[in-house]
């Protein structure tokens, strides 16, 4: 690896604050979440819309703090087009949800 490689990364983290890096973490974990909800759909279990429920939970409440720093900081605009897809998101969750009530009553039936 290069010096300037190495200036690049360090400079990139940096440029991080406290926001950023919580926002990277809670997204990895939630990227583990949707797999769990896309793997639910091939082994019908219940128990893996659960991890991708509360991980959306997290997921939502990160991004809503976002928002309204962006706010916060004049984007107006911006905010409320995050606001906007939180209203969204708030309705991909009612559907996984949908999801995991149907797969309890599957397994509750065999």
């Amino acid at each position: 690896m290069s010096v300037a490689t190495l200036s690049v990364g360090a400079a990139f983290l940096n440029d991080l604050d406290w926001t950023h890096i919580a926002t990277l973490c809670v997204d990895s974990v939630h990227i583990v979440g949707c797999i769990l909800l896309i793997v639910s759909i091939w082994v019908q279990k219940s128990l893996l819309v659960i991890g991708f429920l509360i991980t959306f939970i997290i997921f939502m409440i990160t991004y809503l703090v976002q928002s309204i720093l962006i706010m916060v900081e004049g984007q107006t605009v911006l905010g409320l087009l995050m606001i906007l897809l939180i209203l969204l998101f708030i309705y991909f969750w009612i559907c996984a949800f949908s999801w995991f009530i149907e797969l309890r009553e599957f397994e509750e039936e065999n």
